[in-house]
This record gives structure tokens, C-alpha cells and sequence, in this order.
């Protein structure tokens, strides 16, 4: 018997990297953005600020973008 449609579109042919990379203080999520490259590149500079603001160097944040793009 088939697996059921949903489980068959879930499973991932192309491995996904698990965790973040060395040396990273700040994590910032981005939830679905749909398309908005406005409201994205605001948020970009959101967080730019706040890293600033905390200290962080910009190669030790990371931004995680979720949902669609």
C-alpha cells in the first residue's frame, strides 16, 4: 500500500543542516514573508540595529528565515 499523500510530500529527499554555526550570539527568526521584499529588508535593518545596539558583531548573528519566502 502507498503512503498517504501528506507523508509522501513531507519527507526529505535533500538533507537539512541541523544547528547553527560556531560562534553565533544572536539568532533572529523571520516568520512567512510572502514575497514582501519591503518589509524584509526592514526587518533587516531592525536587526542590524539591535545587534549594534547589544554589541554584537555582525558575523556572529545569524538570521533564520521560516515559513515561505
Amino acid at each position: 500500500m502507498r503512503a498517504p499523500l501528506l507523508s509522501r510530500l513531507w519527507r526529505s529527499r535533500v538533507p537539512v543542516a541541523a544547528g547553527l554555526p560556531d560562534r553565533v550570539d544572536r539568532v533572529y527568526a523571520i516568520g512567512d514573508v510572502h514575497g514582501d521584499l519591503d518589509r524584509l529588508l526592514g526587518l533587516e535593518g531592525l536587526i542590524r540595529a539591535d545587534a549594534a545596539r547589544a554589541g554584537a558583531a555582525p558575523d556572529r548573528s545569524a538570521i533564520l528565515l521560516l515559513g515561505d519566502v
